[in-house]
């Protein structure tokens, strides 16, 4: 249930349009300097598998779903080929390499079961939330 609207476009490379609901926030990102669908869950429960494919598919199916708006007149594309992943607890999860070798097997779980082949690398400064860029090669 969606429950609010934040306007944030003012903002150089900042979050753009955020729509805040009650288990989870959707905005059209542009922090990294590019449009991108940023899915950010809000409430934890199920274990590692589950709340990577719910999130996932929350997300893709966000996509899908502006890219097929009328509003775009088909001018939305999103690249299907790469996510970012990140894990908003920087106590649970505090961006180290000691947290990467801990999730990776969680990951290469996940990824495996989308991508037949990817990359995986930890980005970002130990300041930053704990994420991951993922990619698929030859997708």
């Amino acid at each position: 249930m969606l429950i609010d609207v934040a306007d944030y476009r003012h903002v150089p490379n900042g979050p753009g349009v955020v729509l805040m609901g009650h288990e989870a926030s959707y905005s059209l990102d542009l922090t990294k300097g590019r449009l991108g669908l940023l899915y950010n869950r809000r409430r934890e429960g199920g274990d590692a598998q589950g709340n990577l494919k719910q999130a996932y598919a929350a997300a893709v199916a966000a996509c899908q779903r502006l890219e097929t708006d009328p509003a775009f007149n088909g001018k939305l594309k999103f690249n299907t080929e790469e996510c970012e992943l990140s894990i908003n607890d920087r106590l649970l999860a505090p961006n180290t390499d000691e947290t990467y070798r801990s999730l990776k097997p969680e990951l290469d779980r996940f990824f495996g079961g989308i991508w037949k082949t990817y990359s995986i690398e930890r980005t970002g400064e130990p300041r930053e939330l704990f994420s991951v860029g993922v990619k698929a090669k030859n997708a």
